[in-house]
């Protein structure tokens, strides 16, 4: 991660965002409390964390029901439950502005963050289309006016639903003599998004979302994890059939309410490069 600058400043501004909360710790960790941890407390966490409480088996296929919970029964019947309490209640999130000074990077790096509906709020589908429309593609509003007019390298945004809460992001890498004029165009593109977008807009993401659905679901490994993914979060199943019908049915009032719960107004802005 420490060779990839984006990546460095996104650990750093979701250190900022998410505060204290453990969303904001790193996934890897870090150097020091990675060379702090020791064995009796990694068998600890494990014991209380990884239990049949807290686990999720699911299967895709043409399998026999019946064989496959005696399979589970005969190899995990004796697991304890563990921890499963989950604390869904949503976080406190913070604002600024974050520069991160990294040595030999002559790009400029811009991150955007922003709350986003969680993964349980209905307005996740919505959100997700404006972020298409904003970010995904080279038929994005961002790649139209920082990519194809040569002022960024790359331009993208997305909505990121999780338990009990969401972010949404836009990011930018441009040279640093772009960076101020990168900065006000990704700022106008978001402010104007919510009263810009288009039934063509509209039609375009609407089409994209439901065939990667479709085309995920012919994969038995894709279909495993999408539906080990909504019981694990929602204590609930969720058919593709369902999934499909609500993104299908978008409509452009679903994504009015969504931008104006959930505006395109950067809380934390981050940048990173080699100046100071």
């Amino acid at each position: 991660y420490d060779d990839h600058p984006f990546w460095v400043l996104y650990e750093r501004a979701m250190e900022v965002y998410w505060g204290e909360h453990p969303m904001g710790h790193r996934v890897l960790g870090t150097p020091d409390s990675i060379e702090a941890m020791e064995r009796d407390a990694m068998a600890a966490y494990h014991a209380r964390r990884y239990g049949a409480g807290n686990t999720v088996v699911a299967m895709a296929g043409q399998v026999d029901f019946d064989a496959m919970v005696q399979i589970i029964e005969d190899v995990c019947g004796d697991w304890e439950i563990g921890e499963t309490h989950r604390d869904d209640a949503a976080p406190v999130t913070h604002g600024g502005d974050l520069h991160v000074p990294l040595d030999d990077v002559r790009q400029h790096y811009r991150l955007c963050v922003m709350p986003g509906p969680d993964q349980d709020d209905d307005r996740r589908y919505a959100s997700a289309a404006l972020g298409a429309i904003l970010g995904s593609g080279d038929a994005s509003r961002l790649h139209w006016a920082l990519v194809d007019t040569g002022l960024a390298e790359e331009a993208a945004a997305s909505c990121d639903p999780r338990d009990g809460t969401g972010m949404q992001m836009a990011w930018a890498v441009c040279s640093r003599e772009h960076a101020e004029q990168v900065a006000d165009v990704m700022t106008a593109q978001m402010q104007q998004l919510a009263t810009s977008v288009t039934p063509d807009d509209l039609a375009r993401v609407r089409s994209r979302a439901a065939t990667a659905l479709a085309l995920g679901a012919e994969l038995p490994g894709d279909r495993m994890q999408r539906t080990g993914r909504i019981v694990a979060a929602t204590g609930h199943y969720r058919s593709l059939e369902e999934e499909l019908d609500r993104v299908e049915s978008l409509s452009l009032e679903d994504l009015a309410e969504a931008a104006q719960a959930f505006p395109w107004t950067a809380s934390v802005q981050a940048t990173a490069d080699g100046g100071p």
